[in-house]
């Protein structure tokens, strides 16, 4: 129920993107709109212009970015937000004549925002970096804390919505084995929703379980950039259609049906599909995306902690790369082209990117500066560039020859490490 026409530049990046898509509150009516976008000399957004086709005023997104790809200026559907830091980190936004300041720990971690003589939010983290609690101050002055568990594969195990409170809510999460898919929802010991996924990962419906024990199925529909632009029903009508600005933030005129947004309080009702920008977990508690290793904040165009490995020279390669030199940016100000992999690492969608994780599309393939094995077995049947399944005489796997076209399906293997290029 939705159709794209994509117009790109000489070097790949979306110059133009033709929308179509059916409106979850009218089967009979199409959401259409021309998107547009422009480019600094360093290929990061500076604007975007959605136009609709059937007439109506253009709304344009501006942003400006300083040296280390933060974006320390951006203006949104006519809505200006400035931004000051210090060796990247994220001192003040300012809009509308109010200020906020973001507080760090030692370890480079948001701790607090405060504003008006107020703290706004407060973050607490347990000792393996994860947010184990979250406290918000409403617009009635009163504080809600969230609060979360995790297992040792450092997958989200329960959240707890207004903690502390009679009306406190746990939500705990099942996985599809040792992956990071959510495979069941449980309220209070109540089996809530279960999600399908394809051989490579890809999360194709969603099965929610009504109060009778009957179920409800919705399936996901995805743009070019992976985030998820509709769900459907069985029928083939649209139940809910989603909107993001180029950063992620949600763009309400675009939400249609299920889980369109209160107007006056948008995180009063609970969503009915929890994925949404770049195929990834909403938090409607804190207004933030599960991107795996790290949250990222689609409001500030950045992550909440910043970027680290272990591994010594693994932790080192982050700086020397140019897409993560800057640890807290999100895809190096491209989030027009390039997807967040798993809170480390950015991509095109369908490239190999160089962490060898199959990306948010379903195929593999390499990126320009994918690591691959310094070595090859003798005989090895990747030698050629024809990409074929792990074998015991091709121990890496398969050796990507031909470029991105290159492409391994239906498949699963491990990852390249980043700096050495030996599976593990």
């Amino acid at each position: 129920m939705s159709e794209h026409t994509i117009n790109y530049q000489g070097n790949l990046n979306r110059s133009r993107d033709q929308a179509k898509l059916q409106n979850a509150d009218n089967s009979g009516v199409y959401l259409e709109n021309v998107y547009d976008y422009t480019y600094d000399p360093r290929d990061r957004i500076s604007k975007t212009v959605k136009t609709p086709v059937g007439g109506g005023a253009a709304e344009t997104e501006t942003y400006s970015h300083d040296p280390n790809s933060n974006v320390y200026d951006q203006t949104i559907h006519g809505t200006q937000t400035t931004f000051t830091f210090d060796r990247n980190r994220l001192m003040t936004s300012a809009s509308g004549g109010a200020t906020s300041t973001y507080n760090y720990d030692p370890y480079g971690r948001l701790r607090t925002i405060t504003g008006g003589g107020k703290t706004f939010e407060k973050y607490t983290y347990d000792g393996f970096d994860h947010l184990a609690k979250h406290q918000k101050l409403g617009a009635d002055n009163a504080t809600t804390v969230t609060t979360y568990t995790y297992d040792p594969l450092d997958r989200t195990t329960s959240k707890t919505e207004k903690t502390g409170t009679a009306s406190a809510k746990t939500t705990d999460y099942s996985y599809l084995g040792l992956s990071g898919e959510v495979l069941d929802e449980e309220v209070a010991g109540k089996h809530t929703k279960s999600f399908q996924y394809s051989p490579w990962g890809e999360r194709l419906s969603q099965a929610k379980v009504n109060t009778d024990t009957t179920e409800e199925s919705s399936y996901y529909g995805y743009n070019l950039h992976t985030d998820v632009e509709q769900v459907t029903k069985e029928s083939g009508d649209t139940r809910a259609t989603y909107g993001y600005t180029a950063y992620g933030k949600n763009d309400d005129k675009l939400f249609t049906g299920i889980d369109k947004p209160d107007p006056v309080d948008p995180t009063a009702n609970d969503e009915y599909n929890p994925y949404r920008f770049n195929a990834k977990r909403w938090d409607n508690s804190t207004g933030t995306y599960d991107m795996g290793f790290r949250d990222y904040n689609p409001g500030l165009n950045r992550f909440l902690t910043l970027d680290s490995y272990n591994g010594a020279l693994n932790d080192l390669s982050l700086g020397t790369d140019p897409w993560t030199a800057n640890r807290y940016a999100f895809t190096g100000g491209n989030p027009i082209n390039m997807v967040e992999l798993d809170g480390h690492a950015g991509c095109t969608p369908g490239e190999f990117c160089n962490t060898g994780r199959r990306s948010a599309s379903g195929d593999i393939a390499p990126s320009a500066n994918a690591k691959l094995p310094a070595y090859q077995p003798a005989g090895d049947p990747c030698a050629n560039g024809a990409c074929q399944p792990k074998t015991s005489d091709c121990g890496i796997g398969c050796q990507v020859g031909g470029g991105a076209s290159d492409a391994l399906n239906g498949f699963n293997w491990g990852f390249w490490d980043t700096l050495g290029g030996v599976p593990v």
